[in-house]
């Protein structure tokens, strides 16, 4: 599992990215969220954030633990989205977002992730 989760200072938000990410049980999960949830309370306020699904494969037997995850981790953010291109990925964040009642924020690519997250902390304040 390969995660890069760093701050843009350009794009104003943190950017997480990732390469043979395979979330396929609980221990891979954790992993997962442990690569990422540090970073974020490091900066000690909430922050917009925007994930690369690229290099993510999500097993049905981890669906639910990663929604679960996911769940925990937009509650360091100001705003979320996610880019990349289509396919189970997104069909499987999709439908975890519905059963945690948020939005999956699935964009095609890093500038419109980038932009709705601007937009949102915008709308709300926090920009």
């Amino acid at each position: 599992m390969k995660l890069q989760v760093h701050w843009s200072e350009a794009e104003q938000v943190m950017l997480i990215l990732t390469d043979e990410v395979v979330l396929k049980d609980a221990e891979s999960v954790r992993e997962f969220k442990d690569a990422i949830i540090p970073t974020l309370k490091a900066h000690k306020q909430k922050m917009p954030l925007v994930i690369c699904i690229d290099g993510m494969v999500i097993r049905p037997s981890a669906a639910q633990l990663y929604g679960d995850a996911a769940k925990e981790i937009i509650g360091y953010t100001t705003a979320f989205a996610r880019y990349g291109k289509a396919g189970t990925v997104q069909m499987v964040i999709a439908a975890e977002a519905l059963r945690n009642h948020l939005y999956p924020n699935i964009f095609d690519n890093r500038a419109a992730a980038v932009g709705f997250v601007q937009a949102s902390a915008a709308k709300n304040g926090s920009g």
